[in-house]
């Protein structure tokens, strides 16, 4: 597995999408902070169970037409890539970290932005990649699911043996 791919397939199994700047914080109604404590506990656990290859929990948080894309609006996996390589335990991580995370409702949809760091293992070799992501989700069948995560800006990667 090429490193292209590897990095490719970490961002589409960590379910991420792009950070959008507020100039100005708006008052929150009581159901839409009720609604931004929904997103963020489907969010979390997404996450947790992403990184403890939870097949069955990151199935049922998915959307069926989830979709990952990066940067230049390149597409990089969707649900059926993103369980495959979970099915497949072709990446291990070793540290995971959330910076600055802010959620906002927006009509029907929930999104989650900001920073994640995150260590790896795959096909012999460690990666640690920084970037800037939102996370779309809506409520499906009685639950916030995932529908869109995007990557906006690769910091840094590192690769070593």
């Amino acid at each position: 597995m090429t490193h292209k791919t590897i990095v490719s397939v970490l961002i589409g199994t960590l379910i991420v999408v792009p950070v959008a700047g507020q100039t100005r914080r708006q008052p929150v109604s009581p159901e839409d902070r009720a609604k931004q404590q929904q997103v963020m506990e489907s969010y979390r656990k997404l996450t947790d169970a992403t990184l403890r290859n939870d097949v069955k929990t990151v199935e049922r948080l998915t959307a069926d037409d989830y979709i990952v894309l990066g940067p230049n609006d390149n597409r990089l996996g969707n649900k059926a890539s993103t369980l495959s390589t979970m099915e497949g335990r072709r990446i291990t991580y070793t540290n995971y970290r959330d910076i600055g995370l802010n959620v906002r409702i927006e009509e029907d949809k929930g999104i989650v932005s900001g920073q994640t760091i995150v260590t790896f293992r795959g096909e012999g070799h460690a990666f640690t990649l920084r970037y800037r992501f939102s996370d779309v989700f809506m409520q499906r069948d009685g639950e916030w699911k995932i529908v869109l995560s995007r990557v906006t800006k690769l910091n840094s990667v590192s690769l070593a043996k």
